[in-house]
């Protein structure tokens, strides 16, 4: 499967051939042509990334439609309060309330959401070789309902992505969301948690859950260039046509990562403008004893 997914991209080469071809008769640039086909090959591989973009754009546009302004800090504040997820300290490595960190600012279903992993002392998420998920620390974890709710939907028929090296991966799921699971908390407030480990599920749709509450596994399914947990509250069930919304967190607490930028070099945030009870990327969090 890696040896096929490497050689898809020689598509490019048929590129090079056809632009080539304009300037020089040359018998190279017409056999490089051939690798033209090979575009077949990578639209396969490509392709859940292909429509899940084209489901975000419609979606984009059926909100800016439907709602015209997008919830901001000023504007809108959660119903309820809510827990991180997971137990233990976890890094947020993508998500912010403000577009200059956030994790898709551009699209309004994932302006707010988050994605949180493990990271040890040398700021690394894994140990070992890095294509195997057993190697990353948040591999298997068990992932929290983050209030009380009803479990409205999962998602269960995805393998996890094959990982081949840093940000490449196969995706072997029919969304870019992967495994996930949508609950219910408050009228128009859902929150969706994704990537998750196949069978791994403890709960059934149309079931009462609680805070705190296991509900499945951390995996790598989806979009995923390596394990993690994508985390987001919205205010509808359709991960492509909600709004997301900026989470008020209840009881976290706050830590300061030193070097992280040996894992991501993007700006992030200081940790002494971290607004209160928000999350932003690069730093750890975790919920305090209740």
């Amino acid at each position: 499967m890696k040896v096929i997914y490497y050689l898809s991209n020689i598509f490019w080469l048929g590129l090079v051939g056809l632009i080539g071809t304009y300037f020089s008769d040359s018998v190279i640039f017409k056999y490089l042509c051939f690798c033209g086909v090979f575009a077949f090959l990578n639209l396969a591989f490509n392709f859940v990334t292909i429509k899940d973009s084209i489901l975000q754009i419609i979606g984009i546009l059926k909100i800016k439609l439907t709602y015209g302004k997008i919830p901001n800090l000023e504007l809108y504040k959660t119903k309820g309060l809510y827990s991180l997820p997971f137990d233990g300290a976890w890094v947020c490595v993508n998500g912010c309330v403000s577009k200059e960190y956030s994790h898709s600012w551009n699209i309004p279903a994932q302006r707010y959401a988050y994605d949180f992993i493990i990271l040890d002392e040398n700021n690394e998420s894994h140990r070992g070789d890095i294509q195997k998920m057993d190697s990353y620390y948040c591999y298997n974890r068990e992932i929290l309902a983050p209030a009380d709710g009803t479990v409205i939907k999962i998602m269960n028929k995805s393998d996890d992505s094959s990982i081949l090296k840093r940000a490449k991966f196969i995706v072997h799921a029919n969304n870019i969301a992967g495994n996930y699971i949508i609950i219910k908390h408050f009228e128009n407030e859902y929150s969706l948690l994704a990537h998750l480990k196949k069978d791994s599920f403890t709960v059934k749709e149309g079931e009462c859950v609680s805070r705190g509450q296991v509900v499945a596994l951390c995996g790598n399914s989806g979009n995923s260039s390596e394990p993690h947990l994508h985390f987001q509250i919205q205010n509808g069930e359709s991960f492509y046509n909600s709004l997301g919304v900026p989470i008020l967190f209840r009881d976290i607490y706050s830590f300061k990562i030193n070097g992280y930028k040996r894992y991501d070099n993007r700006k992030y945030m200081n940790f002494e403008e971290i607004p209160k009870q928000r999350v932003t990327r690069g730093h750890a969090y975790a919920n305090r004893p209740q």
